[in-house]
C-alpha cells in the first residue's frame, strides 16, 4: 500500500503539474519571440479556454498584448463596440467557447487590462487570398506590441508543399519571409470523449506529429519536423 501511495503522488501529478502550467509555459515562449501562433482544430472548447488563460496571465503584470483572431476584419467595429452576438464569425469556426473567449477578453479590456483584439482574416470578397491579408495583419500589429494568433492549424504551419501544386504559402511561412520573430505551436486532440476533462500537455514536434498534421494536405512528409512547427499541444483524456 505505501509503494501505491508512493506512485500515486508521484507519477500522476506530474502530468496533472504540466497541464496546470501550460498557459505559463506558452508565455514563456511569448516572453522569448514577437509573435506566437496557436493553431487549432476549429470548435475546440480546450483551446479558446487556453487561450483565454494565457492572454489573463500574460496582461496580468501589465504587459501590453494583441490578440489575433480568424474573424474577417470587416468586422473591427463589432468586436470594438460590441455586443458580442452581432460579431460575425464564420460558421467552421464559430462555437460557443468562441463566444465566451470574446466575452472574456472584453471583460479583460473593460478592467483596465492593455489588450487589443484584431480581427485578421480576409473579408468575403477580398482579392487577397486569406493567409497573406493575415499575415500582413499579424506583421503590422508586430511592429508595435507582442502578438498571439489563435488561427487553425494550417494557416500556423511553417512551411508546406500543398498537394495538387498550389502555391499558396501559410501566413505563418509569409511571417517567417518577413523576418518577423515567430514561434508556432499546433495543437492535437487525440479521440477525445465528451464525458471527460481533457488535459493539454506541451511538447516538441517529432516526426510522427509533423506527418499527422500535413497528412492529405501536403505533397509530401517534411525532411524536419520543426519545418512544420515548434511546439504540439496534445490534448487527451486524463484519467
Amino acid at each position: 500500500m505505501k509503494w501505491l501511495a508512493f506512485l500515486f503522488i508521484v507519477v500522476i501529478p506530474q502530468t496533472l503539474l504540466a497541464s496546470q502550467n501550460l498557459p505559463s509555459d506558452l508565455i514563456s515562449l511569448l516572453n522569448n519571440h514577437q509573435v506566437l501562433i496557436l493553431g487549432e482544430k476549429h470548435k475546440q472548447p480546450e483551446s479558446t479556454k487556453l487561450l483565454t488563460d494565457l492572454v489573463r496571465q500574460y496582461t496580468n503584470s501589465g504587459k501590453c498584448l494583441t490578440v489575433a483572431l480568424e474573424i474577417a476584419s470587416d468586422q473591427q467595429a463589432a468586436i470594438d463596440q460590441g455586443p458580442i452576438s452581432a460579431i460575425k464569425i464564420h460558421p467552421i469556426i464559430d462555437h460557443p467557447g468562441y463566444r465566451t473567449m470574446l466575452s472574456d477578453l472584453h471583460d479583460l479590456q473593460h478592467a483596465g487590462r492593455c489588450i487589443n483584439i484584431l480581427a485578421i482574416d480576409a473579408p468575403r470578397g477580398s482579392k487577397t487570398s486569406r493567409d497573406t491579408h493575415m499575415a500582413e495583419m499579424i506583421f503590422q500589429a508586430s511592429q508595435t506590441n507582442k502578438v498571439i494568433a489563435l488561427v487553425g492549424n494550417s494557416h500556423a504551419i511553417k512551411k508546406i508543399k500543398w498537394q495538387k501544386g498550389i502555391d499558396s504559402p501559410t501566413a505563418a511561412q509569409q511571417l517567417l519571409s518577413k523576418g518577423v520573430d515567430l514561434i508556432t505551436v499546433l495543437q492535437k486532440w487525440e479521440k477525445p470523449s465528451s464525458q471527460k476533462e481533457l488535459k493539454g500537455s506541451l511538447i516538441d514536434i517529432n516526426q510522427d506529429l509533423a506527418q499527422c498534421f500535413l497528412r492529405s494536405i501536403a505533397a509530401h512528409s517534411p525532411g524536419n519536423p520543426k519545418d512544420v512547427a515548434d511546439k504540439v499541444i496534445v490534448w487527451e483524456n486524463y484519467q
